[in-house]
């Protein structure tokens, strides 16, 4: 669907000259991704609206979604599936940040943020197979990553020991799942390897 409709904006902004038509493609599959986000934000901020969480949704979507940019992770290989990621995450978020503030279960809060740092800091940047990384790409996004942490941990440490309010297992969270889909990452890219070097003996 999002395919089909990006060839056709593309279509249009090449007959009305405002693009070339041999970079259609290129403005294709960028229209393809900003479909793909336009819609799973939309979903977010739809469900955001009937369970009355606004600005925890905000609050975790901006969180995430800039640490993810630089930390990077999973990519699933169709749109479908990533929506379908990002949507799952997004509702796990919510089940978490209600059960936890409910219990003020501070512990888990705890584990979850302080088991992760080490993963994204180590790890930090995953390239993608599709998009490689220079080596100054890959320390400007190490950089960017390790402030990011850091900034974070700032605020879930005021939080979590002035407040305590949802903003720190929003950031709990956040933090979290960047390091699973991390993780999972490279571990679908290690397979694929093995799976690569076993076809070629």
């Amino acid at each position: 669907m999002f395919k089909f409709l990006a060839q056709e904006l593309s279509s249009k902004l090449v007959t009305n000259n405002i693009i070339d038509d041999s970079k259609r493609e290129y403005y294709t599959y960028g229209l393809e991704l900003i479909l793909n986000d336009t819609m799973i934000f939309l979903m977010i901020g739809f469900i955001s609206i009937i369970t009355h969480t606004i600005v925890i949704s905000f609050v975790f979507s901006l969180l995430f979604c800039c640490l993810r940019a630089f930390s990077g992770g999973y990519h699933s290989k169709s749109y479908l599936g990533c929506f379908c990621t990002a949507l799952i995450n997004y509702i796990a978020m919510l089940i978490i940040t209600n059960l936890i503030f409910s219990k003020t279960y501070i512990v888990l809060e705890n584990i979850m943020i302080f088991a992760s740092t080490p993963i994204i800091l180590i790890l930090s940047p995953v390239e993608n197979i599709n998009r490689p990384l220079d080596i100054s790409e890959k320390n400007k996004y190490r950089n960017i990553s390790y402030i990011l942490i850091s900034i974070y941990l700032l605020i879930f440490i005021i939080d979590i020991n002035f407040f305590h309010s949802k903003l720190s297992i929003v950031i709990a969270w956040s933090v979290f799942s960047t390091a699973v889909l991390m993780l999972f990452s490279i571990i679908l890219q290690r397979k694929e390897i093995q799976n690569h070097e076993k076809e070629s003996s």
